[in-house]
């Protein structure tokens, strides 16, 4: 049984107009006749069904012949009609019965013994003679349509069914990347994520490089697929593909940052866990030569106390050439420092003549008295902890991955952790407290030039070089914000008891007898 096919059902003859899953949708062939939608399972079934040879007579052989079995399709896409528009139903139905009378010469509305008209006879006429007819008389109907038009939906229809007879235009979704060819977009996405990591530049950038791939790729026909500067504008915002200042800004947003709830980092006793990292102090110094260089910040803080246990301000290095042709490949100061931070951390910090006495361990909660009689180096040393790591966390940076840092920490048996790639949450109070020194310190200095150049003072950076390396490594380490001083609020520390907020030497007392750490020698 196929598109339109005679049956005999029920003793009145239908026409299958659709076929929609497992349901078969008859027309009526008798003028007062009702059409019909039954399972076809049930309509093999039935008693006296039968396929007639012509779908305009049910019993004799009379009349024109039908199709033959290679005209036949079947109808299908019925059930997507369901979604239509009213409006855009009606076109389908009519076009269907005019596709109808020039592939048959029966409309599908014709009742049963009706002869075709003579200039839709299938038998004395051609189909190229019914597709000028049907566009003749549609015209004269005040319908726009060629006979090409009357082709292209008996062929659509023969193929798709009555989903054929659909204007395509009213089901079509709105379309990204409008009328740019998918082609382009693909090209495009592909140039993006190739240059996604590389220097920032302009929408003009990115226009000249997919003008040069498409030409690599497509050869003669890019011209043709390339759209213009203002349609490729467009589309960039189509797809979310910033540039210029956006794109600066979204790199440091946030992107990086996890899917919320974040997993702590969990420690009980000191020395336990130990994040240590580097960070730009976004200050220009003078060193001993009289250069203007930049500082960066190496620190390294317990999870459990919250205490600074040590921190190293070096000047950037300006990197090394590997060749008298090669460019310079920039450098960090750490690279030298690594080794000496671990042992900053495994000894007492003598105080400084200049440093505040609150800054003195022999004032602060921390048990001096024991930690004299275990080590005499503590007599007259800062109030800063002394905690030997069993774990350090790290970023995934060359520095820290070097050998001497690694060689440092297997002589003193400490595990070494890296962090996952791009996950700064991860090791977020490292990250906490090189924000808080950046505000609590680095912005008071004379050199301080801000995170980038739109916090950039417009003077000239050397005219505002008061301090030299040494005093800033000086002011720095004898500062509250160190940890040395038991009466620091602005950064106070979680206690080992739940809901509990006290200062870094304040968490010493309770949770250095557990830690079982005594100064290395």
């Amino acid at each position: 049984m196929t598109v339109s096919s005679a049956v005999h059902w029920r003793g009145e003859t239908y026409l299958v107009t659709a076929l929609q899953g497992s349901k078969v949708h008859l027309l009526s062939q008798h003028a007062d006749g009702e059409d019909a939608v039954v399972l076809l399972d049930t309509l093999h079934r039935s008693p006296g069904f039968r396929v007639l040879d012509a779908p305009h007579s049910p019993t004799t052989d009379d009349g024109p012949a039908p199709p033959s079995a290679s005209e036949l399709r079947p109808l299908g896409g019925a059930d997507l009609l369901e979604g239509l528009s009213k409006q855009a139903r009606q076109e389908v139905d009519f076009w269907l019965d005019h596709v109808l009378e020039v592939h048959t010469g029966l409309p599908g509305f014709a009742a049963p013994g009706t002869a075709p008209r003579p200039c839709y006879d299938p038998g004395r006429t051609t189909l190229r003679d019914r597709y000028a007819t049907k566009a003749a008389e549609l015209r004269a109907a005040h319908h726009q349509v060629s006979a090409a038009t009357v082709e292209r939906k008996r062929l659509a229809w023969l193929e798709q069914g009555v989903w054929g007879l659909v204007d395509k235009r009213r089901v079509r979704g709105p379309s990204r990347h409008g009328r740019v060819d998918e082609q382009v977009v693909k090209l495009l996405r592909k140039v993006h994520k190739r240059h996604e990591k590389k220097s920032i530049g302009t929408r003009s950038r990115l226009f000249e490089l997919l003008r040069r791939a498409c030409v690599r790729k497509f050869k003669k026909k890019a011209e043709k697929l390339m759209p213009s500067r203002a349609t490729f504008y467009r589309l960039l915002d189509r797809l979310g593909i910033v540039c210029g200042k956006q794109a600066a800004a979204r790199r440091g947003d946030g992107s990086h940052r996890p899917e919320p709830p974040f997993t702590l980092s969990m420690a009980t006793t000191p020395g336990e866990q130990v994040q240590i990292d580097t960070t730009s102090l976004d200050v220009l110094a003078l060193d001993e030569t009289g250069r203007v260089v930049s500082l960066e910040l190496t620190a390294a803080i317990d999870v459990v106390s919250r205490s600074v246990l040590a921190a190293v301000i070096r000047p950037k290095s300006s990197g090394t050439k590997t060749g008298s042709t090669s460019r310079r490949h920039g450098g960090r100061a750490t690279k030298a420092v690594d080794a000496l931070l671990l042992a900053e951390m495994c000894t007492p910090q003598p105080m400084r003549p200049h440093w505040s006495l609150e800054a003195a361990a022999k004032g602060s909660d921390l048990p001096y008295a024991q930690l004299v009689e275990a080590d005499e180096r503590m007599e007259g040393a800062a109030a800063r902890p002394v905690i030997i790591p069993e774990m350090i966390v790290m970023d995934n940076g060359k520095v820290f991955a070097g050998r001497a840092f690694m060689d440092a920490c297997a002589q003193l048996g400490i595990s070494v952790r890296p962090a996952c790639a791009n996950s700064p949450t991860h090791k977020a109070i490292i990250e906490r407290t090189f924000g808080s020194f950046k505000t609590g310190f680095s912005q008071f200095l004379t050199g301080y030039t801000g995170k980038d150049l739109t916090h950039r003072a417009s003077t000239s950076p050397k005219s505002g070089c008061g301090a030299s390396t040494r005093s800033t490594t000086s002011c720095s380490s004898g500062s509250p914000w160190a940890g040395s001083s038991a009466r620091t609020a602005n950064y106070a520390t979680r206690s080992c008891r739940p809901c509990r907020r006290a200062p870094p030497t304040r968490c010493s007392p309770p949770t250095s007898p557990a830690a079982a750490t005594s100064p290395s020698a």
